[in-house]
Order: C-alpha cells, then structure tokens, then sequence
C-alpha cells in the first residue's frame, strides 16, 4: 500500500514538527502506561482448555476472531462473558465462549485478600493449516481494485469492492488487509464511527496480521480516530506503539502534535466532554452500548435521549450498575483504579458524557 493513500487523507487534519513529535512521545509513554495501570494482582491462568474448532466450517466462514469481556470470580472462575469484538461465524464465537467458561485461574487479590475481576479481556483466533486457494483470486483481485479507488479518491466504489471480497471466506491476514482499507474508505467520507470499528479490526493482536507499511498508517489513523471519539488512552496507547515502529518516522511526526494536544487536554482542570453515541452490539446475545476507559475520578451525563440508559462501571476489583441521570455526579469507588464505563441503550442513541476532576 502506497503511504501517500494515508498521508493524502488525513495530511490537512495535523501540522507537524520533529520537536513536538519528541515531546509527545515522551508524555503518551507515561500515560499509556500509567493510566492503564490497575493496582492489584491480577488473577492468573491457572488451567487452560483448547477450543476444538469444526473444520468443515472453514470453506463457509473463513478465519477469525472474537474478544471476549468477562469477570474472574474470587474462585477462580471466568463468569458474566460477553463477546466485546468479533470477526467471523457465530460457531467459532459459541465454541470460543464454552471453552473459556472452563480455563481456571488463581484469583486476582487485593490488600491480601481474595476478590472479583471484572473487564479481563480475552481473545481466541480461529485459524486453520490448509490454504483457502479456491476464493484467493477473487479477494486478492478485489483488493487491488480497492486499492486503486482509494488512490483515485473514489472511496465509495472502494467499499463496494471490499464488501464483495468479504463475501468470501478470508484469512485473519486477507480480513486485516481489507479492514485497513475499509477504515481509509469511510474516513474519507467521514464516516468516522465506521473508520474507528475498521482500523480497530485492522490493528487486531496489535496489527500482528497486517503488512509493516498498513501497519505504521492504520496506528497513525487509529490514533486519530480514537482521539476524534474521546478514547484518549487508547489513541495514546496507539502512538507509544507507533514511535516503537522504526520504520514508522513520518507516521509519527504527522500525530505527533495530536498527541501533545491530548496530552494537554488531560492535564487541563477543566471538564473533558465526549459526544458519545450507543453503537451496534458485536453479537446476537449481546446489547449495544458505548465503552470508555476512564481519565478521572468523577464523571456525569448530560443531554441524555429520551430512553432511558444503563451503565457499568468496571474498576478493576469493583462493579457499579446503575441508571444514567443528566447532571448526576458519580465518583469512582475509593482506591478505584483503570475504570471502564460501558452505556447501554438503544442503538445510535447519543449523549454527553462528562469527565470532572
């Protein structure tokens, strides 16, 4: 993939310069880490069970992958799992789920003592030895089309391309190459909500399936989208990989002021408000929600739809459940550290979530 189908896309969003670029990365370092950092003993796996995937199933649905959320429970057991992502047939996300339902861990402690989980994150790929030949032509065809659309500033008929090659079965690799391209495509009709979930495939197991030159742009794009959301940490956490990257120095400098901007909303006292909407759910037995990695220690709803929205609040060792209700303020448990919100409620439903110091 041609850089120049990237840096043509985003290039008038940010101006750069080398020397904020080294600040920056300097700062997100210390903020991917530091706020995702938890604070207790996390629960270890203790005993682990191997997903027995069907092999008939590969010549209808391909590879892929699901992300699991779940609480590991004071006895070691893995309970309230629920599909957070997912790419692929709904057999691999059923059997993936039964499987972690009996690995077994060693509970998570705090001040010595014994307690619940809540929000560890699991993945399971299913992936397979034999080669999927009989369609690789057909995707590798669509691909190059897409490709040249981009190039050619047509993203519409590059979607149309791409959703045709998804048709077919792919390998995680095939799936990865096509959501990267998918992310440029509705990022160039700012499609922002559909750019985010398609450069969030495209960096799956951290990009390990894409190409070294998608790789360094989709980082680059990913930490714009998560910043155009409000997901601060993850978009620094997206730029601390990307500064690893040697070969990734151009794709750098071009967030690097982004992230210095992020870094100087944080530090300022004055309330972060997101615009926050209700996305689609992952799967069928799941709901819709909107999910938030917490900066502060109080955080309130304004401008809240007519329906009425629920939330869970995940603070490591500490679960609050709850209705949202406008101007409350709600304050993190005492000791509460790496909190996730999660709103439930009626696909596209949008509020204003607010983060107070």
């Amino acid at each position: 993939m041609p850089v120049n189908i990237v840096r043509w896309t985003f290039a008038a969003i940010i101006a750069v310069t080398s020397s904020v670029s080294a600040s920056a990365a300097a700062d997100a370092v210390n903020y991917c880490s530091r706020l995702k950092s938890s604070g207790y003993e996390h629960a270890v796996v203790l005993s682990k069970v191997t997903p027995n995937y069907p092999k008939n199933e590969l010549n209808r649905t391909g590879e892929g992958w699901v992300k699991f959320l779940a609480t590991v429970s004071p006895e070691g057991v893995p309970v309230d799992i629920t599909v957070d992502d997912a790419v692929g047939g709904g057999t691999f996300i059923k059997i993936s789920r039964d499987t972690l339902a009996k690995w077994r861990f060693t509970p998570a402690r705090h001040a010595d003592r014994r307690v619940f989980e809540y929000g560890r994150r699991f993945a399971f790929e299913f992936r397979f030895d034999q080669e999927m030949g009989a369609y690789k032509e057909v995707v590798i065809l669509r691909y190059k089309r897409a490709r040249a659309f981009l190039i050619e500033r047509d993203p519409k008929k590059a979607i149309e391309e791409l959703d045709f090659a998804l048709r077919f079965p792919m390998t995680i690799y095939e799936r990865s190459m096509a959501s990267y391209l998918l992310a440029l495509a509705h990022f160039q009709l700012q499609d922002m909500d559909a750019a985010l979930l398609h450069v969030r495939h495209a960096l799956f197991h951290e990009g390990h399936y894409l190409e070294k030159g998608p790789l360094s742009e989709a980082l680059a794009l990913g930490v714009i989208l998560e910043s155009e959301a409000g997901n601060y940490i993850e978009a620094l956490c997206d730029f601390q990989t990307l500064r690893k990257r040697d070969s990734a120095k151009a794709a750098e400098q071009e967030t690097a002021e982004l992230a210095a901007d992020m870094i100087q909303l944080i530090d300022n006292p004055a309330p972060i408000l997101i615009a926050a909407k209700i996305s689609p759910a992952p799967a069928e037995d799941t709901v819709p929600s909107w999910r938030h990695l917490l900066l502060r220690e109080r955080f309130a709803f304004s401008q809240l739809p007519a329906e009425p929205l629920k939330f869970r609040l995940m603070c490591s060792f500490t679960l609050v459940e709850d209705v949202a209700v406008k101007n409350k303020i709600w304050s993190l448990p005492p000791g509460a550290r790496s909190c996730e919100i999660r709103v439930m409620g009626p696909v596209a439903a949008a509020f204003e979530f607010a983060e107070i110091r």
